[in-house]
């Protein structure tokens, strides 16, 4: 049986996972580099693709893509999220966070592809806690509405993140 992934190169951002930062391991599903596709699953299956491991790719330059396969079915890539993210209440000196990061009227707008967002938010270690818990001098910036992240699978790797059916187990 053919075994075939479809690579779609049309996302920013640097290929990695948050346990390897490097060009050889990423996870299909949600990482911000490639997406995948494999043609014996419907969909993007939440899996770890590890680039040495794939012997005798095939080119499949030219042939149509099943319909499960198709980019405007992969709902993690299409939903954009809008995050807000202000400088992080604990740090000193927030206008200096402002100018680093551009911020316009104290917060930065940022529109991102929900399959991108927790990888982005853990890469500039944004503190995503509801009540800014996070301590450290490397969490300079708030995400001011942490359920702007419902429903967005890779959310579990933004820092502090706890989606609102977690907090209502706490309580």
């Amino acid at each position: 049986m053919r075994r075939s992934l479809h690579w779609i190169m049309d996302c920013p951002a640097r290929i990695g996972s948050p346990d390897h930062d490097d060009a050889l391991n990423f996870m299909a599903d949600d990482d911000p580099g490639p997406r995948k596709s494999d043609n014996r699953s419907s969909g993007l299956p939440n899996r770890k693709v590890v680039i040495t491991r794939i012997s005798h790719p095939i080119v499949l330059k030219g042939q149509p893509l099943a319909a499960h396969e198709m980019s405007d079915q992969d709902i993690h890539w299409t939903r954009i999220v809008e995050l807000e993210l202000v400088p992080h209440p604990d740090q000193p000196r927030p206008e200096i966070t402002e100018m680093d990061y551009g911020m316009v009227r104290g917060s930065l707008r940022m529109k991102l592809r929900a399959a991108t967002a927790g990888y982005i938010l853990r890469q500039w270690s944004v503190d995503c806690s509801p009540d800014h818990s996070l301590r450290g001098y490397e969490f300079r910036l708030w995400l001011k509405d942490h359920l702007a992240l419902y429903g967005v699978k890779n959310a579990v790797l933004a820092p502090g993140y706890r989606s609102p059916d977690q907090n209502k187990g706490e309580q």
